[in-house]
């Protein structure tokens, strides 16, 4: 997968990531590739 890093500066880098996955809650949040609705669903 890709991520993206801002700097302070405002310069952008983008890289590659693996993602690390340790319980069945974060194998969810990476299915549903969309971690802020689970976590707004959560919050109401």
């Amino acid at each position: 997968m890709a991520a993206k890093a801002t700097a302070a500066d405002g310069s952008v880098k983008i890289f590659a990531a693996i993602p690390r996955i340790d319980t069945p809650k974060e194998a969810l949040y990476h299915r549903r590739r969309n971690i802020l609705s689970d976590v707004s669903r959560q919050m109401i």
